[in-house]
């Protein structure tokens, strides 16, 4: 009996979970419907990314709340619940989990943007930014990249963000292997916020991102959090 109590109740949370994926996935606007929708009278447009990613350059009339600030939910509570709310970040993660917050407090209407800011970008949509009324530029291309990777020896590329949980989780076990390889294997930080351009021209859409190169030439990369053994295994096989 307990064990078919244990059963019923495994299969109610995944099915719970699988009914949120969905109603979340309902909301969710590509770029460029998004884009043409939030600009209509009587939107809300939120950026929920850090003041420091807002800064490098935002959809136009945008309003920036930080989710991870204390200050978040108090921002929210002053919003109009009955109008129509759009809510972004870089990829779509941070948007999800504000957006399902302010549908449990009661506002009717709330759509997400698809791939946040990297899918916008990489549809080429309207971009503006405080200081200049420009979107910031700045940040290696494609080329400036390749230098970076070179044509010689081993080069390890992080591909990060200042507030990606798992970048942070990760960046002491890349730590920990580059030490360990006694120069044999070069690490390059690149914090994809910096270098929108970059991002945009390889289709990063999601991070933590690690590329390993070997003579300019990619050999293995991995999307998301990955333990030591397996990168230190790449690395092997690479120097093979």
């Amino acid at each position: 009996m307990m064990r078919t109590k244990n059963l019923i109740g495994i299969v109610f949370i995944l099915f719970s979970v699988a009914c949120n994926q969905v109603a979340s996935q309902q909301h969710q606007l590509d770029a460029q419907t998004f884009y043409k929708d939030a600009s209509a009278p009587n939107v809300q447009l939120l950026d929920v990314r850090t003041p420091e990613e807002f800064n490098e350059g935002y959809i136009p009339g945008a309003k920036n709340i930080d989710y991870h600030n204390e200050n978040f939910k108090a921002q929210v509570a002053a919003l109009d619940k009955s109008k129509a709310t759009y809510v972004y970040c870089l990829s779509g993660a941070r948007s999800a989990d504000a957006a399902a917050y302010m549908r449990s407090e009661g506002f009717s209407n709330v759509l997400e943007l698809q791939g946040g800011m990297l899918a916008y970008r990489k549809a080429n949509l309207a971009i503006t930014s405080p200081q200049n009324g420009k979107a910031n530029t700045n940040g290696m291309d494609v080329t400036q990249f390749a230098k970076v990777v070179g044509d010689t020896g081993l080069v390890l590329v992080d591909f990060y963000a200042p507030w990606c949980g798992p970048c942070k989780k990760l960046a002491p076990i890349l730590d920990e292997v580059i030490s360990e390889q006694n120069g044999a294997v070069q690490l390059s930080k690149v914090d994809i916020d910096k270098n929108p351009v970059l991002a945009q021209s390889m289709n990063i859409q999601s991070i933590p991102l690690l590329h390993l190169y070997k003579d300019g030439k990619l050999v293995w990369t991995n999307l998301g959090f990955v333990d030591k053994g397996t990168i230190e295994s790449a690395i092997s096989s690479a120097i093979k």
